[in-house]
Formats: structure tokens, sequence, C-alpha cells
């Protein structure tokens, strides 16, 4: 498996000074969480940016069983699924985005170690857990995989954290802070 340096190198190549024509959020689940007026999503599926012909998705990957990066369509993963565009037309942060230059892609990286019977790493497993993509306009893409609780009070949230098999997380405009 190439290494974690060389693959954030490779998303940043596809990625970095492209114009921003759409974005697209879909959903697998019937319920979603929404935040902040069309800003923060949290469910599963997929969210794809499109620039020209350049497609560039974030998704559930069937075969890893965690969420994926690719540099193809959305529709290629979302293919078997019963799934189903989100209206994004009345976000403010989403009519912003369009238009916008990728400026920077961060990644944050997590993983797992399979160990061999006597206890031995056997190999080690890097997984994506966020992307951060930078836009010219100061604002950002947020992708991330998430576990959360919310607050039953407040219905917001009292932990949002980091996890490889968690839910789809989508925050347009500025970066969220995870919090345990």
């Amino acid at each position: 498996m190439e290494n974690t340096a060389q693959l954030t190198e490779a998303w940043k190549e596809v990625l970095i000074g492209k114009t921003i024509d759409d974005v697209s959020l879909h959903m697998l689940a019937e319920h979603y969480i929404e935040y902040e007026e069309g800003r923060i999503w949290i469910s599963d599926g997929g969210f794809e940016i499109r620039s020209g012909e350049s497609h560039f998705s974030f998704c559930f990957h069937d075969e890893s069983g965690n969420f994926a990066f690719h540099a193809q369509p959305l529709s290629d993963f979302m293919e078997g699924f019963d799934h189903y565009e989100v209206d994004l037309s009345e976000s403010v942060p989403y009519l912003k985005i369009k238009g916008t230059t990728i400026t920077n892609l961060n990644v944050r990286w997590s993983g797992y170690e399979v160990h061999d019977y006597d206890g031995s790493v056997q190999e080690k497993i890097d997984i994506p857990v966020e992307f951060l993509i930078s836009l010219d306009d100061g604002q950002c893409i947020q992708l991330a995989t998430v576990e959360f609780t919310l607050s039953p009070e407040t219905a917001f949230f009292t932990k949002l954290d980091y996890n490889i098999e968690g839910n789809m997380f989508v925050c347009l405009g500025e970066k969220m802070e995870m919090m345990e």
C-alpha cells in the first residue's frame, strides 16, 4: 500500500487549482442530521465535488467497509444502493462555494494494526478520517468519518470525534472542531 504522504500528494494533484462547478450530497438513510441552516450534515451516503470533467467523491466504499476518497464520479459507487440527493439550493454555504478555487488539502489519518498469532504486527492499515479542502475565499469543505453524541437538552453535539467506522460528516464554510 502506498504511504499516507504519497496518497495525500496524489489527491492534492487532482484537487488543487480546480474551480468548483458544483457539489452534491447523497444519502442512503431516510433520516439524517442537519445543523446550522444547511452547513453541517451527518449520515451515510456520499459527497461529490465537480470541476469541469473532474469528479472527486467521498463515500462509503463497499470493499473496505469504510468511507473513502475517489477521483471518480459518486454515481460509480452509489450504483445498487437506494439513495437520494439532498437539495442544497437553499444552503447559503453551498451557494458561496460554487465558483471558488481549491487551494489546499489537508488529510488526517487513523488506522489499525493487523497482528499475527504471536502478537507481532503483520500489517498496518492507514485510513483517512478527515479531508479539509481549503478554498480561495477562505472557506473550506470538511469531510470526515465521525462518531457523535447529542445532548437531549440542546440537540447539539456533546461528543464529535473521528472514527473510521463512523458516520459521514460534511461541513461547508468553516471547519468544525472535533470534541471528545
